[in-house]
């Protein structure tokens, strides 16, 4: 019988029993990848995880899905701040960071350069002040949503920790059975609030592709920074503690019109309790909105995230927006997959396509890849996973071409002859 694990114990190398179907082997050239414990059988589910560690919606398709809804009161407040970032008109912009990214070469220098000069800024209070002025354009606040999901996830497990280890045993086992009020809290390991099975240890340790990313596109520094700044200036704590006081204000006048309580004034106070908690989301998100953790957050998307596509996938589909699992990231590519990946609403299952032998690796196909030529595959693999693919389909397909191409040279080269004479 084969059935999913449990998504705690795929969060870990060590085996959680002799009948695991998966463990994690490091590999010299492709890093982390998932290899079969013993033998398993085609349609056997290996993997689950419930929901992404991070994730985002393009602007354009928010009002067709429900995916953000299950991330719980609190982050979707934060949203909601961020949402005021979003530059109303797209045109005439003016670049607040000034990199002139495309008029240097981008080398680690070159990078670390820029965030030394935002370092530097942000010693200054006034500085950071005037950047929750600051606008995004809508791809840079779609990617500023991904990165506030992952901070707030960051901030509730810290905060979990921090409570542990102030409290006695016993209390911190009743802190373990409060239930998140979204989904993405559902399974928790001991005291340590997981995502999907897995925790920001984990989503930070998927490889970064930060260089290769902005060399690709160098327009992406600037945007990263701008990012950054509008994070920081709008969820630090003195921005914070301004909008707090200009709602307690706002509080005190509605309080004088309602006059007396009654249903008005119950909504009221239930209104002003609502706005309270979002302030203190605010200002603790603030704690964890640092350069490496921004950083960190943006350098795993490429090349570790999930599209988001319309179901049933057609070739109509389209790429809603993507999301990061940290456990599923550990497969590795191949152009003819052994397991597929199953979305169902947020979560995704990973299911074997054939029998599979123990010791043998299970990959996943990156994209859309299986149905394109080998140059095509090659390409896309290049462009969008930062990897030159050396599967063994690849390899045969490559060896395929590279015979013909042979051949037809032979052939020329007789035809060359045989007019010759």
């Amino acid at each position: 019988m084969c059935t999913a694990p449990d998504e705690a114990g795929a969060a870990t190398t060590t085996l959680p029993d002799p009948d695991y179907p998966l463990r994690v082997e490091v590999h010299a050239h492709t890093g982390r990848a998932y290899h079969a414990t013993r033998d398993l059988s085609a349609s056997c589910a290996v993997l689950e995880a419930s929901t992404p560690y991070a994730c985002t919606i393009w602007k354009q398709f928010r009002n067709e899905t429900s995916w953000l809804d299950r991330e719980g009161a609190e982050t979707l407040e934060l949203l909601r701040a961020l949402e005021s970032a979003r530059r109303k008109k797209v045109e005439g912009k003016v670049k607040e960071t000034q990199i002139a990214a495309a008029d240097q070469t981008m080398t680690p220098e070159v990078i670390e350069r820029a965030w030394d000069e935002v370092r530097r800024k942000e010693r200054s209070p006034k500085e950071v002040r005037k950047w929750a002025g600051l606008q995004l354009d809508n791809f840079e606040a779609d990617m500023a949503r991904y990165v506030v999901t992952a901070l707030a996830h960051l901030r509730r497990e810290r905060s979990v920790e921090t409570q542990t280890r102030t409290r006695t045993q016993d209390q911190s086992d009743s802190i373990s059975e409060v239930a998140y009020t979204g989904d993405s809290a559902q399974n928790r390991k001991g005291n340590t609030v997981q995502y999907g099975g897995a925790d920001w240890a984990a989503f930070a340790s998927l490889q970064s592709n930060e260089l290769q990313h902005i060399r690709t596109y160098p327009e992406l520094l600037e945007n990263q920074i701008r990012i950054y700044q509008v994070l920081k200036g709008r969820f630090s704590k003195n921005h914070a503690a301004s909008q707090r006081s200009t709602r307690a204000s706002n509080t005190v006048r509605e309080a004088r019109d309602t006059r007396g309580g009654g249903v008005e004034g119950q909504h009221q106070e239930r209104t002003s309790q609502i706005r309270e908690n979002a302030d203190d989301g605010v200002r603790d998100l603030g704690s964890v909105v640092t350069i490496e953790n921004v950083r960190t957050a943006l350098s795993v998307d490429p090349g570790n995230s999930f599209g988001i596509w319309e179901v049933p996938l057609t070739e109509e589909s389209e790429c809603l927006g993507f999301a990061v699992y940290p456990r599923p990231s550990f497969f590795n590519h191949h152009c003819s997959p052994n397991v597929k990946k199953v979305r169902r609403g947020r979560a995704l299952r990973f299911v074997t396509t054939e029998a599979i032998r123990a010791g043998e690796e299970l990959c996943i196909s990156y994209g859309h890849a299986e149905e394109m030529s080998v140059r095509e595959r090659q390409k896309e693999l290049r462009e969008g996973w930062f990897f030159e693919c050396r599967c063994s389909r690849c390899r045969k397909d490559m060896e395929i071409e590279e015979e013909a191409n042979a051949e037809l040279v032979r052939l020329a080269a007789k035809v060359m002859k045989m007019c010759n004479h």
